[in-house]
């Protein structure tokens, strides 16, 4: 059913999109990304709708991670900001909880250790290394992981997220871009 969602709202968020990115952002993906970040501060479309017709969109606009990072760059300066790939945090989230503890130079209490894998195929953290009482990213807050988006909607997402993405990635974490599929097998 969420497939076909996106199967039928996809082209016609991608014209929007194209629409701001030609008559507000100057024809570029910085143009685009400045002015979404308008459209936040303006709590303009796709930004604060409010009917259900507009669920996708809502869906979709909590993707534009670079329009919310310049956000957060209006409060505090680039050093007292991390980034987490949340692919890496599914797939070895101790290796993520590494990096956030460096960054809060704390002592790194979590480690390896720390996560067992579930018969779902899950990283589950246990407190204790010897517990085996742990805690899975289970179905609750809207996760869908063990749903997949149909081929053709992995890659309409892809296109309508990539070039914003690498922008992302490229030129304001300056990294590599993340190996992110959406969910898909493309």
């Amino acid at each position: 059913m969420f497939n076909d969602m996106l199967r039928h709202r996809l082209p016609e968020f991608q014209y929007f999109l194209n629409d701001i990115a030609v008559h507000e952002g100057n024809g570029t993906i910085p143009g685009l990304v400045n002015a979404m970040l308008d459209r936040l501060d303006g709590a303009q479309r796709p930004f604060h709708v409010k009917s259900q017709y507009d669920l996708v969109e809502r869906i979709l606009s909590d993707g534009f991670y670079a329009t919310f990072h310049l956000r957060w760059l209006q409060y505090f300066n680039r050093k007292q900001l991390l980034v987490i790939d949340g692919t890496e945090f599914l797939e070895k989230p101790w290796l993520a909880l590494e990096k956030i503890q460096d960054f809060l130079k704390i002592k790194k209490l979590i480690t390896r250790k720390n996560f067992v894998l579930s018969k779902e195929g899950l990283q589950c953290f246990r407190e204790r290394v010897k517990d085996s009482e742990h805690w899975c990213v289970g179905g609750d807050k809207g996760r869908t992981l063990d749903k997949k988006f149909d081929m053709d909607v992995g890659f309409a997402l892809d296109t309508l997220f990539g070039p914003m993405d690498r922008y992302f990635a490229e030129k304001v974490l300056r990294r590599e871009k993340f190996n992110w599929n959406f969910g898909s097998s493309i």
